[in-house]
């Protein structure tokens, strides 16, 4: 999901409710929220309306949908593993700074979609746990990074000048990514994960 679209949903539940949130508050939020498709905030928002005249904790809007919290690792670990057999390990990708991340940490994109589908449980509960240290960590959606394919390792082995073409699987191509705050990359988000594994 994008901060505009988070911004949408949560400006409507606002209004409805005459709560309004600090930006650190919303940063909490987001923080926890932004693994999600739009349209399960969307539904969460809708049927927390209608049970509660209450502003919507975070458990409440998981419960709302019938999920959970890690419910969001689950639908990120499955957009990545459904893009391992429609794009492949040949051309690179983005999926955002946190999916990128727990992606890396497991070894990067040509290997995630080298590996034989018997060690992908393995490799689910790693990656899933990237993915949720990244989300706790606050790490902002797209820092300009991305997962490098087979092509554009071997380019860059043989000195290629032009950038890769890159297929962002996270909002609209044409958007600038976001960065990330001062001081944090995906470098040292992936080396952090793998020490605490």
């Amino acid at each position: 999901m994008r901060r505009e679209e988070f911004a949408k949903v949560m400006s409507g539940l606002q209004v409805y409710y005459r709560h309004e949130l600090s930006e650190t508050e919303l940063g909490i939020y987001w923080s926890a929220l932004q693994g999600w498709e739009v349209e399960r905030l969307r539904q969460a928002a809708q049927a927390h309306v209608v049970r509660s005249k209450w502003f919507p904790r975070l458990s409440e809007l998981a419960e709302a949908v019938g999920g959970s919290e890690t419910d969001a690792a689950s639908e990120a670990w499955q957009r990545v593993i459904r893009a391992v057999g429609s794009v492949g390990r040949y051309r690179s990708v983005d999926f955002g700074a946190v999916e990128n991340a727990a992606t890396a940490s497991v070894g990067g994109w040509a290997k995630l979609c080298r590996l034989p589908e018997k060690d992908l449980p393995f490799i689910e509960r790693r990656w899933k746990q990237a993915f949720d240290y990244g989300r706790r960590a606050g790490v902002p959606p797209g820092d300009g990074r991305h997962l490098i394919g087979e092509e554009e390792a071997d380019r860059i082995r043989l000195g290629a000048s032009e950038p890769a073409q890159v297929l962002r699987l996270h909002g609209p191509t044409s958007r600038p990514p976001e960065r990330l705050s001062e001081g944090v990359s995906v470098a040292s988000l992936v080396d952090k994960v793998g020490r605490e594994m």
